[in-house]
């Protein structure tokens, strides 16, 4: 964002460094939120006017809301938070099961291990997991329940 535009534009009126910053803050609340909920442009206008905004002011937000809304569409869904997938080849897989007998820390485990190791997309970096046989088994149980309610959705 270029402050030193938008001082300029704005030094002629009474509004205080906080103000300009709140106005955008709220101008950015006010598109995000119109962009991730489809609101058309006449629908913003109209909106912002009962919310007690100028027509004269409400139509530049619509203009500038029309012309932009892809560009304002695309950059939120930049913004989108998502977590790495897993490549889901048999070979991106690896898995093993240990019984582990001792350990530095403790005399007697006497416990499995489930090792996985698994490939992100697309670094295909490696993210090792290590449970215990009643972990893998309550994360085995998650993932059928998962895989029901998916395909119920299908």
């Amino acid at each position: 964002m270029d402050f030193g535009k938008i001082r300029r534009l704005t030094e002629d009126t009474e509004f205080t460094a906080s103000d300009v910053k709140a106005i955008l803050s709220a101008l950015d609340f006010i598109l995000s939120n119109a962009v991730r909920n489809s609101v058309n442009a006449a629908t913003l206008s109209n909106e912002l006017q009962q919310l007690g905004l100028p027509k004269e002011s409400a139509n530049a937000i619509k203009r500038a809301y029309s012309k932009n809304a892809d560009v304002l569409s695309k950059a939120l869904h930049t913004k989108i938070l998502s977590l790495p997938s897993i490549e889901t080849g048999a070979e991106e897989i690896e898995w093993s099961v240990d019984y582990i007998l001792s350990s530095s820390i403790m005399q007697n485990v006497n416990e499995s291990l489930v090792r996985l190791q698994l490939n992100m997309k697309p670094s295909k970096k490696p993210t090792n997991v290590n449970m215990t046989s009643s972990q893998f088994d309550s994360f085995l149980h998650e993932l059928k329940i998962v895989q029901a309610m998916m395909q119920d959705i299908e």
